[in-house]
């Protein structure tokens, strides 16, 4: 899906075959999102004349964050599939339909992740993790899973536990796994990542597992959902107080206050963050400005897709799919 003709054409805002204008450009050179429910999005290093071919060098590229400040040392490819815009050139995500009961997962379906193999979900009360792209379980037998994500790292995918507090990774295709934290994080629900590979869970507070497994709890916020963004700072949902902005050492804001519920949360392409509200999805900047992006009730869980769609999990067991444009 990510193949990219090697043809070179000229610099941004150059007359030659690959673009004619910026905003060409913008469409030709985006890079499709690799990130889980809870994950942010893609930042292209500034590296002049270089072609990302394979699905392995974007997951490399995203690994080298940072904002692309200077678009004239990036040279245009044609690309064959669509992708997002790049960090910092973007518009705003428009909504255009929801597509309802995209896949029924029953009741209990909670985290929801966009991965190298497709959209992957958990499905608490049958203790499976299960592909959207084909409706078969990736992986059973798990105990109470709740939030997911892929692992930009090391490629695999970690699921957290509500009810044990544990952290467990599995790989694609569901054959490995391995339990990475066997207890201690608890009412543990959203999952997300810096880049330094340390994972940040949020639950009965906000807790902080290193590469090495070692836990510390950075904050005692109780959390629903968690996304490590793009400014560097994590963004988490509670189910009283609203959003806060929290560095990764803990200390923090309330930047968004609100009594109503507040669930999964994402960083999509355009910068800005998608939070799941009890009867709509929620836009939100990273200065806290909100407003009402589309219409869902009961959603649980977001991420988003190479297509730049979303899909979100329901309490009440489907999957959405809200198209945007």
């Amino acid at each position: 899906m990510y193949n990219k003709k090697n043809k070179m054409s000229e610099h941004i805002g150059g007359k030659g075959s690959g673009a004619s204008s910026s905003s060409e450009f913008l469409r030709a050179y985006r890079i499709g999102v690799l990130a889980g429910a809870n994950a942010s999005y893609s930042n292209i290093p500034k590296k002049a004349a270089i072609s990302y071919t394979t699905a392995a060098d974007l997951l490399e590229a995203r690994n080298q964050r940072g904002i692309l400040a200077d678009l004239s040392s990036i040279l245009v490819t044609e690309s064959t599939c669509p992708v997002p815009y790049i960090p910092g050139q973007h518009r705003d995500l428009v909504y255009v339909s929801t597509n309802l009961d995209y896949a029924n997962l029953s009741p209990g379906s909670n985290g929801i992740a966009y991965t190298t193999d497709g959209v992957y979900a958990t499905v608490t009360n049958f203790g499976t993790l299960r592909s959207i792209d084909g409706y078969y379980n990736v992986r059973s037998g798990l105990r109470n899973p709740n939030g997911v994500m892929q692992s930009l790292i090391d490629g695999k995918i970690y699921i957290t536990s509500t009810v044990y507090g544990t952290l467990i990774s599995v790989t694609i295709g569901g054959l490995g796994y391995s339990t990475v934290v066997p207890s201690g994080l608890t009412g543990a629900n959203g999952i997300t990542q810096d880049n330094s590979g340390n994972f940040y869970v949020s639950g009965n507070a906000v807790y902080k597992v290193t590469p090495s497994a070692t836990v510390s709890t950075i904050s005692p916020l109780v959390s629903t959902g968690i996304t490590y963004a793009s400014d560097g700072n994590l963004y988490v949902t509670t189910p009283t107080y609203g959003v806060y902005q929290l560095n990764t050492l803990g200390a923090g804001t309330n930047i968004y206050s609100t009594t109503t519920p507040l669930y999964g949360i994402t960083q999509a392409n355009d910068g800005n963050l998608y939070i799941c509200g009890p009867s709509s999805i929620l836009r939100m900047d990273l200065s806290g400005q909100v407003m009402n992006f589309a219409p869902l009730t009961g959603a649980y869980g977001i991420t988003q897709g190479a297509d730049e769609n979303f899909y979100i999990t329901a309490t009440s067991g489907p999957v959405y799919q809200i198209v945007v444009q």
